[in-house]
């Protein structure tokens, strides 16, 4: 799957990366592994094995390597480890201040932190991990729901958008921009 990656670099901003071989890959994945992510405004910012994984998944030898049911089991206790470190309170040095980190007043705007509940007087926030800060609470009727009585209602619990609808999807969203968020 490594041969077998496109010949073009990955597109600049992306915070993709292009491995050699599934030695460096094993190795950059093992340091992510004790590894918070820092803010950035890549698309990659939250999930840093993506783009490890970016371009070996996109070859042939790749998709047949990641729909293997013995790849995709070791892959699910790899992030489970990695969910250990981010559920721990090793995982708060990216909570300060500094230009990469989540408290930075650059990032606090970009995630708009005054729609969720916490503490700015506490350390870090008041949050107890990474995985604490990034599955934060909404505060109260920031997020309601559109439609609470429509079982077949869309509604989206991310900050996030719809780029489109399936045609003949049932439950097609509404046009984008409404609310029809979810507090949690």
């Amino acid at each position: 799957m490594f041969e077998q990656q496109p010949l073009f670099p990955p597109p600049a901003g992306s915070g993709d990366v292009k491995l050699k071989n599934y030695h460096q890959m094993l190795v950059v994945i093992n340091h992510v592994l004790t590894t918070a992510p820092d803010f950035n405004t890549t698309g990659m910012v939250g999930f840093p094995i993506n783009a490890i994984l970016d371009f070996p998944m996109i070859t042939p030898a790749g998709l047949a390597a990641f729909v293997a049911p013995k790849a995709n089991a070791m892959f699910r206790k790899v992030l489970k480890v990695w969910t250990q470190f981010l559920d721990s309170k090793d995982s708060l040095y990216v909570l300060n201040t500094s230009s990469t980190g989540w408290l930075s007043p650059k990032a606090l705007k970009a995630i708009s932190i005054e729609d969720f509940i916490h503490d700015p007087n506490a350390p870090h926030f008041g949050f107890k991990s990474w995985n604490d800060f990034f599955i934060r609470e909404f505060k109260p009727g920031v997020r309601p729901i559109a439609e609470p009585d429509n079982p077949k209602g869309d509604c989206q619990c991310l900050r996030s958008r719809s780029v489109r609808d399936q045609p003949g999807c049932e439950g097609n969203s509404t046009p984008s921009g409404s609310n029809r968020n979810p507090t949690r």
